[in-house]
């Protein structure tokens, strides 16, 4: 049987797989996969088809599903700092109270009113229990608030804009509190809603540093092709925004992937093939 589509538990340290998911994903999802810390110990999320796989992250065994009852798709989900699973599609953000692998419906409130029918609807959870949702081809964002019995209330539109891939390109830095949109390099703060200072390098950032002073990334396009000759560059570039200075780095291969990892220390996933 194929691992390709298999999860990976790799070791950058040591260079080594250290585990491999035992099933295959049922399907493919836009979503990342995502790692969360709940009463249930640390899990991994892979959403598709409307439901969420649930791994063992230290075996990467199967535990089971998570089914939301209320929607037939996932746009996007997150396991909120007081204890709840929040979900959005196209309609409605869900609000749920989890016992083992069964979701029980606690509040259900809808969102924008005009129907998006391309790209996810993307929700952050902010400080003071607030919750954030928003989409590529709506200008503002809405803010909610998440009270103790999981009952959301919506709060005000904020002019906050999600990138083409939600949380893929936007990020939200809780030690800084900004969100910041990499695609259009504008930082929002998630204290005023207020546009702080843009950046015009990396070209194409990857990453923000713990404490949200550094942007990662490079200046290599994705859009470019393969064959376009000195165009794309063994090279990392980290804008620091307290200083506004550049500095760049020559990394091993093409870097697809920078991070700080928790060490502190700034990690560059590279390639020797060109990113397309």
């Amino acid at each position: 049987e194929s691992n390709s589509l298999k999860i990976y538990k790799f070791n950058y340290e040591t260079n080594t797989v250290e585990t491999i998911s035992d099933i295959l994903p049922n399907a493919y999802s836009s979503l990342p996969i995502t790692i969360f810390n709940s009463t249930y110990g640390e899990e991994i999320f892979l959403a598709y088809s409307g439901k969420l796989q649930v791994y063992n992250t230290n075996t990467l065994k199967h535990k089971y599903n998570l089914t939301p009852t209320e929607s037939n798709t996932i746009h996007d989900f997150l396991y909120t700092s007081s204890g709840f699973w929040v979900f959005t599609d196209s309609n409605n953000m869900y609000v749920y109270q989890r016992t083992d692998d069964n979701l029980t419906l606690i509040d259900k409130k809808p969102h924008f009113t005009d129907f998006q029918s391309s790209y996810n609807y993307t929700i952050f959870e902010i400080e003071n229990n607030q919750l954030l949702v928003g989409h590529k081809n709506e200008a503002n964002s809405i803010l909610y608030n998440l009270n103790a019995n999981g009952i959301l209330s919506e709060v005000k539109t904020v002019p906050v804009s999600i990138s083409e891939n939600g949380k893929s390109n936007t990020y939200y830095n809780a030690i800084d509190n900004f969100i910041i949109n990499f695609d259009e390099k504008q930082l929002f703060s998630t204290k005023t809603f207020s546009d702080l200072a843009s950046f015009s390098q990396p070209n194409f950032a990857i990453g923000i540093s713990m404490n949200g002073k550094n942007i990662y990334g490079s200046n290599n396009n994705p859009s470019w092709s393969v064959n376009d000759d000195g165009l794309q560059k063994k090279e990392a570039i980290i804008y620091n925004r307290t200083t506004q200075q550049i500095q760049t780095f020559t990394t091993k291969g093409y870097p697809h992937v920078i991070f700080e990892n928790y060490k502190g220390q700034v990690v560059s996933i590279s390639s020797g093939m060109k990113r397309e």
